[in-house]
């Protein structure tokens, strides 16, 4: 009757990553082999052997349980009546939809506005003599605004060039990390492949702007800076308008935890 025995001892072959084993090697020794002709017929019963003792394809990792069994890479008489053989144990999804890499960054950048911090105009007035009427003037100053990002990487089993194109330069059209529509932007999608696009290891990036992301244009004098009635009433939506430069879409499609 034959016997296999698991887990011989071959070296560190398999390799790891983020999210544990995605490959491992093991050596089978199959003994007390009979009835072989030659090297051939041995190993064929050996083979035959491993399938009766249930090493067959799809087979559970007996240490690793998100390894499956592969199929063998080689045989190796060892003796008459005994047969090594070494097969690989794979994961079979590497595209799990839990596993998602997430990192955050929260900087300041600079933005030039003619607002105070309750959103109220800065005007500057002044006078050129006594008892003559102020001139007023919108004054104009650079801030520093806190500027949160956050970047999820994943493996996918399909080529992402498509989802990116639709993704990036757009805003979130839906509820996303705990705000609202138009906060957050997509600025960025790359992606890659190691092994000829059987896998791709794609990370995608948002900022958000606690302004949103519209844009809001002065008509600008000659002195370059906006008039100082710009939001009068006759000059409402002429002299000032915000644009909204930005479409949005769904990023719901990608299936991201919310950590926020």
């Amino acid at each position: 009757m034959a016997i296999v025995k698991f887990g011989l001892k071959i070296g560190s072959k398999g390799h790891l990553d983020k999210y544990g084993w995605v490959e491992k090697q093991a050596l089978l020794r199959v003994t007390g082999l009979t009835h072989a002709s030659g090297h051939d017929d041995l190993c064929v019963h050996a083979i035959q052997a491993l399938n009766a003792a249930g090493y067959e394809y799809g087979q559970v990792h007996p240490d690793v349980d998100t390894l499956f069994l592969l199929g063998q890479l080689s045989t190796r008489v060892v003796t008459s009546s005994s047969v090594d053989v070494e097969v690989t144990y794979r994961r079979k999804d590497r595209t799990h939809p839990d596993y998602v890499d997430i990192r955050g960054d929260n900087v300041l950048v600079q933005e030039r506005t003619n607002k105070d911090k309750d959103g109220s105009d800065i005007v500057l007035e002044w006078k050129p003599e006594a008892g003559r009427t102020a001139k007023k003037q919108t004054g104009m100053v650079d801030i520093w605004l806190p500027s949160l990002s956050l970047e999820f990487g994943r493996t996918l089993d399909t080529n992402p060039a498509n989802q990116s194109r639709l993704l990036v330069g757009w805003l979130n059209a839906d509820p996303f990390q705990g705000d609202g529509p138009g906060y957050w932007l997509c600025m960025g999608f790359p992606f890659s492949s190691s092994d000829s696009g059987e896998h791709w290891e794609a990370s995608v990036k948002f900022v958000r702007n606690a302004r949103q992301w519209k844009q809001t244009v002065y008509y600008i004098l000659e002195s370059g800076r906006p008039p100082d009635n710009y939001d009068a009433a006759y000059n409402t939506g002429k002299a000032v308008k915000e644009i909204e430069v930005y479409g949005e879409t769904d990023f719901g499609v990608l299936g991201l935890p919310d950590v926020m």
